[in-house]
């Protein structure tokens, strides 16, 4: 129950504070355990990023794996809670979510940067999954509408998360690369090459028509996410 705990609790933390408080709510999730307004913010990122992978069908087994990696970068998780957050993912997918209202509770007692920040999250987990489609752009468009967020956010995250060359935050740019924040130039450097050589499409050329799509897709982001660390390291 402690890793639990741990996940939950570095959840909220990340979700209230970015980075700092991912570590704050590590610890606090391992002394105290999540209280139930905790579980339900994590919950919610979940269900909702459970929605974005359903979209066009039942997502495969790689795009589920992806998505919950980057999440679990984002909040600073170990090995073992990646594979939690894995696991709650695959048990979201069967379940008949009701996104708006999840968005309501999600946007009850947060303020506009944190709400924003999930739309970025979960723009960004569809373009794991390859170039956006319009039953994406139609599914955030009704998430921005319950998290009450104005249209001008909506219209700046498409202006530079879903742009043909994305924009991306520090944080996710990290994420992407598999990496936690704050990891070394050289450490960037190392995983960049890495998933370079899984997911260059020259390399992949006679994978299926979707997988090779979401690997030029990846390429993209990976590539501007190097970019980027990069130009704020150096």
């Amino acid at each position: 129950m402690s890793r639990l705990s741990k996940a939950l609790g570095v959840g909220l933390g990340y979700l209230a504070a970015g980075p700092i408080g991912a570590v704050i709510g590590y610890f606090v999730g391992e002394g105290i355990g999540p209280r139930e307004d905790e579980q339900l913010l994590v919950a919610i990122l979940l269900g909702l990023t459970t929605t974005v992978l359903r979209v066009q069908g039942v997502p495969p087994p790689g795009d589920r794996r992806r998505s919950a990696r980057f999440i679990s970068r984002l909040l600073r998780c170990d090995a073992h809670d990646e594979h939690l957050l894995h696991q709650l993912l695959e048990q979201f997918l069967p379940l008949d979510l009701h996104v708006e209202a999840m968005a309501r509770s999600f946007s009850r007692g947060t303020d506009r940067p944190m709400r924003r920040q999930l739309l970025e999250v979960l723009a960004t987990v569809c373009r794991l999954q390859g170039p956006a489609v319009e039953e994406h752009l139609d599914l955030l468009t009704r998430v921005t509408a319950a998290l009450d967020l104005p249209e001008e956010d909506w219209e700046a995250i498409k202006a530079t998360v879903l742009a043909p060359s994305p924009i991306l935050s520090l944080e996710s740019c990290f994420a992407l690369l598999e990496l936690i924040p704050d990891a070394p130039l050289a450490e960037v450097k190392r995983a960049y090459r890495r998933l370079a050589k899984r997911y260059h499409p020259d390399r992949a050329a006679s994978a299926p028509p979707h997988e090779f799509r979401g690997n030029i897709e990846r390429m993209l982001l990976i590539t501007a996410a190097y970019q980027t660390i990069r130009e704020n390291l150096s």
